[in-house]
């Protein structure tokens, strides 16, 4: 019989306090649950984004739980009001203006805001197993999560699935020199002048406080990314007797397959439980819907979803004719969708024609050798953000004399 469910929009309160809007999707009765997911969101990719595929895996018997960090998407102090943070840009940039500067994404949105819902998810359903799917940044925060909410005693993850969250240090960009430019002119000079992270620049979505704008600059331009500091790389090297899956698409024009190998060939492959598989939907037979960096979350019969130019979020785009004079395509409730949740349920996955991988310690990088490397390239230079800041200085100085 099918299972009843529900959908439940509330408030969550982290423990220092700060309300996050959380929406659950998942079944009527708590005896219907066989695992929990806990959803953490791309770069200025809002909850809502992922309530399609949540109210598909709570018919499936799972308890999903959507939400976003503070001061981004639905998640501000209630003095401000929710429709006109939607549709107010000015509105929006005032209240993004009062989030502190030290809300980051590592200590703040990681390992207090995502660590919470953790704790929520397992405190809730201890019983069953719960799995972390990180998407594009997500992947990156679920793997620094405080070991206290990986192996307990606050919660136990059984899992975790990467979906596009490779490692984006600007030189692995397929042109290094046009996206570093690009980065300091649409990112770094904005977030100086601005105290904005201008992630609809970027195609990225919503923009986002400074905060975890500085922090993500630092990320983009040190070869670590996400484990550019001591302590997360330490965390990520330290996963070990969790299972992790990463999940990259050939029709992703932001993440590529470098990236992906960039990222997996940091962690301790020791336990053999970490894999990688490379879909390319076009090659797929039957042939796969588009899949792109964010089209994996969003039911088939929509539109596919591109970042709105100089806006926020993401709107439909129109299919091309060709697109529309091509073979026909399953829709991704049939495939990437199952995909996930099989992996999810812990069942076997389907590769077939994709590029499966399972790694091991020969795949590992010299991460510390890299870290010592890096270092040395550094030393006594001007950071990227101080020379930024510097640069900036001088054209407002040379503009003011005009």
């Amino acid at each position: 019989m099918p299972i009843e469910t529900e959908r439940i929009a509330t408030r969550h309160h982290t423990a220092d306090g700060f309300p996050l809007a959380l929406t659950l999707f998942q079944p009527r009765k708590a005896s219907d649950v066989v695992g929990t997911v806990v959803f953490s969101n791309a770069t200025g990719v809002q909850a809502r984004f992922y309530h399609h595929y949540a109210a598909f895996l709570s018919t499936q018997g799972l308890a999903a739980y959507t939400f976003d960090y503070r001061y981004s998407g639905a998640s501000f102090p209630p003095h401000w009001d929710a429709r006109r943070l939607a549709e107010d840009q000015d509105y929006l940039e005032e209240a993004l203006h009062e989030c502190p500067r030290g809300v980051d994404l590592t200590e703040t949105w990681c390992r207090q805001d995502l660590a919470s819902i953790v704790e929520r998810a397992y405190s809730t359903y201890p019983a069953v197993d719960l799995t972390v799917v990180g998407h594009s940044l997500g992947g990156h925060l679920m793997v620094v999560l405080p070991r206290s909410h990986v192996y307990g005693p606050v919660a136990k993850v059984k899992r975790m699935l990467n979906v596009c969250g490779g490692n984006a240090y600007y030189e692995n960009q397929r042109d290094p020199q046009e996206a570093e430019f690009g980065f300091t002119e649409l990112v770094l000079k904005p977030l100086i002048e601005d105290s904005i992270f201008r992630a609809s620049n970027l195609g990225l979505g919503y923009d986002l406080p400074y905060g975890p704008g500085r922090e993500w600059m630092d990320w983009y331009f040190h070869p670590h990314f996400a484990f550019n500091r001591r302590e997360n790389l330490d965390l990520a090297r330290s996963l070990v007797g969790v299972e992790l899956l990463y999940v990259g698409f050939e029709d992703d024009d932001r993440i590529d397959k470098l990236m992906m190998e960039r990222y997996m060939s940091m962690l301790n492959h020791s336990d053999g439980l970490k894999r990688s598989l490379w879909v390319d939907p076009a090659k797929r037979s039957p042939r796969w819907p588009v899949c792109g960096h964010v089209n994996a979350f969003t039911k088939s019969k929509a539109s596919e979803s591109t970042p709105v130019e100089h806006g926020e979020g993401y709107a439909p785009k129109a299919s091309s004719s060709s697109d529309a004079d091509s073979a026909p395509r399953l829709r991704r409730e049939e495939t990437i969708w199952l995909l996930f949740l099989a992996y999810i349920r812990g069942r076997p996955l389907d590769t077939a024609g994709d590029e499966y991988r399972l790694w091991t310690p020969a795949d590992e990088r010299d991460v510390e050798k890299e870290r010592s490397d890096e270092e040395e390239k550094w030393r006594g230079r001007a950071s990227r953000f101080e020379a930024a800041r510097i640069q900036v200085g001088k054209e407002a100085s040379v503009s003011a004399k005009l």
